[in-house]
């Protein structure tokens, strides 16, 4: 019992360690959005502020629509998070309990669209949403998920492969449809995916920066992340300010973790597991 407790803390030692490197930046960050102008010109620089200026938040405020940013990436988020649970559930069904001619070079054609970079579909996306009149809109970051998205589509497929087909069969037996099957046995008995690939997107889509940099150029307009970046270029130097927006940024994601970590660490035990 003793060897084992002093394994235990010998590997959360290790681990302790390990995390530090990983903390530090995040601690600086926070603390230098509480310093003054002045203390982030300093050096040697001090690792906490001398006086802690709560006006920089405010104050960032009035200098950029930040509020804006804040909407703009819940929406987005949301959306997206809707869009794939939805298409994926559909096209991930429709591959395990429909049979068609053509069925395993479909899915095979799909897991290949995995391997194609953003880069190389870039420029005709952009001509295409140009087309539709929707560049300096939203549309070009959430209507592509109600399309379905690849990686999730085999993810949630491959939890689908192991319900039962006897559950199908029953159904059939007491004059379900293909429909009434989906929502009313595979939906059902798959929260666990569901809720997981919807916390995924989440926050894949928060924290994305190419496609609003593309797409968008009214400030207003622009998610949490291509506005920080925008600050960097209107606040040049000013860290304190950049700071405090990188920490605002930063909390919803920690916090929707930390609400959700069990689902999101299920949802990995699960894909490890999956055959």
């Amino acid at each position: 019992m003793k060897k084992s407790k002093l394994i235990t803390l010998i590997a959360f030692v290790i681990i302790l360690i390990g995390a530090i490197p990983m903390i530090l930046p995040f601690v600086w960050m926070v603390s230098t959005s509480f310093k003054s102008l002045s203390d982030t010109m300093v050096f040697p620089p001090d690792f906490f502020p001398k006086t802690i200026r709560w006006e920089n938040y405010t104050e960032l405020f009035s200098l950029v629509p930040i509020k804006d940013w804040f909407l703009n990436s819940i929406f987005l988020s949301v959306m997206n998070s809707i869009g794939v649970i939805v298409s994926s559930s559909l096209v991930a069904f429709g591959f395990v309990a429909l049979n068609f001619k053509l069925k395993d070079f479909l899915f095979t054609l799909l897991l290949v669209t995995m391997m194609i970079p953003f880069e190389a579909v870039m420029i005709p996306q952009y001509i295409l949403f140009n087309f539709f009149g929707w560049i300096n809109t939203l549309y070009p970051l959430w209507v592509p998920s109600f399309f379905g998205a690849a990686y999730m589509i085999f993810f949630v497929r491959q939890f689908f492969k192991t319900i039962s087909t006897s559950y199908i069969d029953a159904a059939k037996v007491d004059g379900a449809n293909y429909w009434q099957i989906f929502y009313k046995i595979f939906i059902p008995l798959s929260y666990p995916v569901l809720v997981t690939v919807g916390l995924l997107t989440f926050i894949n889509t928060w924290n994305y920066f190419l496609g609003p940099l593309i797409y968008l150029n009214t400030p207003s307009k622009m998610t949490i992340v291509s506005g920080l970046s925008f600050l960097s270029g209107q606040a040049l130097g000013y860290w304190n300010y950049i700071m405090a927006g990188s920490t605002l940024a930063i909390l919803p994601v920690i916090v929707l973790f930390l609400i959700a970590q069990k689902w999101i660490i299920s949802g990995i035990e699960l894909q490890g597991g999956i055959k």
